[in-house]
């Protein structure tokens, strides 16, 4: 939903579609790596020319990566989409599984049994997460897609499970949320995701980029371009991860455990 448009010979311009708290911030590690940089709000017309194109946020992306021009993109989720365009670079928005672990083994629960919630929307990240769990806690590991699926998971769980819901429209809703939630904390069970927004809805923990650290990285690549090096990959994962906790809630679970 942000533009960073990269005018070769150190000229730089930001076009922005609207000031959101998310998208100004990786704007803001933009501008660190790229010093001067303007921003504007998005005009009706794109500016023509040969220079990159960072594009902060999906909708962004998904109105320029057509155009015959290099686009380094920042703050999208599963741009998996845009592989077949080898013109495309960025930093992915969804966390790297091996650092969602690493989180989630912090909490110090007891770890028998893991079930992922996914949808069309979200199941090729959730098997990536699948993987990764299973390699690295040697547990078990469900991956629940579909509401029905999820519905009749909630049947099946014992004490030593935990649910990893990830990013997805379909599940990132209040009436799923309040739907499922509670019977996973009347089970004991935690519920890890990946928005603060959703903490309130029965969420134990929820993993999220660093907004400023997606926008440096996405500088750096295109810095990078511009001098013509050698890019080795074209998708990143974000480096600083965040956690955001619900203390009341992880107490609880604790006290029923």
């Amino acid at each position: 939903m942000v533009w960073v448009e990269i005018l070769l010979f150190s000229k730089f311009l930001t076009l922005a579609s609207a000031p959101l708290p998310p998208y100004l911030d990786a704007y803001k590690g933009v501008e660190k790596i790229l010093p001067g940089v303007e921003c504007l709000f998005l005009p009706e017309t794109i500016p023509k020319g040969n220079f990159p194109i960072i594009a902060i946020g999906s909708d962004a992306l998904k109105q320029v990566y057509t155009l015959n021009r290099t686009i380094i993109f920042t703050m999208v989720l599963y741009p998996d989409v845009f592989l077949e365009d080898t013109n495309v670079y960025g930093v992915r928005f969804e966390p790297n599984p091996e650092d969602v672990i690493e989180k989630v083994r912090a909490l110090n629960f007891e770890i028998k049994r893991v079930h992922i919630l996914t949808t069309k929307y979200s199941k090729q990240y959730g098997v990536r997460l699948k993987y990764a769990f299973e390699q690295r806690l040697k547990s078990p590991c469900n991956l629940l897609n579909g509401i029905q699926s999820i519905l009749k998971g909630l049947k099946t769980l014992k004490k030593g499970d935990i649910v990893v819901i990830p990013p997805d429209p379909l599940l990132y809703t209040k009436e799923t949320l309040i739907m499922i939630t509670p019977v996973y904390f009347q089970k004991g069970v935690p519920v890890i995701g990946f928005s603060e927004k959703i903490l309130k809805y029965g969420i134990s923990l929820s993993i999220t980029p660093d907004y400023k650290d997606e926008g440096e990285i996405a500088a750096r690549i295109a810095k990078r371009l511009k001098n013509k090096e050698n890019i080795k990959k074209r998708f990143y994962y974000p480096k600083k991860i965040k956690v955001h906790t619900n203390d009341r809630l992880i107490k609880l679970l604790r006290q029923r455990g």
